[in-house]
């Protein structure tokens, strides 16, 4: 079995931040507009397979696991598919002094 570190989510952060985003609006006057689009409240698939995952995670657990695999078992529990995984991205190195944006000159 692979190992899945979980994502330890933090949600009441915005609890913690609401009384320093309100008060920010009041100062400086911006107008927060409601939105008219229902929330929803059907959990993203991740949430649900992180939830599934084990809590119980000590710190043996992580001994044992070689540093080769510690990168992919936090992308695992990130939701990270192994057989999704695509091919590497490959970038054309710009000639000297181009700009961003710029294009080569047609020779």
């Amino acid at each position: 079995e692979q190992l899945v570190i979980p994502v330890k989510k933090n949600s009441d952060w915005m609890k913690r931040e609401a009384p320093v985003a309100e008060a920010t609006s009041e100062k400086y006057g911006l107008q927060i507009m409601p939105t008219s689009s229902p929330v929803s409240r059907e959990k993203p698939e991740a949430v649900v397979e992180q939830e599934t995952a084990a809590e119980d995670v000590d710190e043996e657990t992580y001994e044992r696991v070689p540093i080769e695999e510690f990168g992919a078992a936090m992308l695992r529990g990130m939701g990270w598919k192994e057989e999704k995984a695509g091919e590497p991205v490959v970038h054309k190195v710009r000639s000297s002094l181009l700009g961003l944006g710029a294009r080569e000159r047609e020779k």
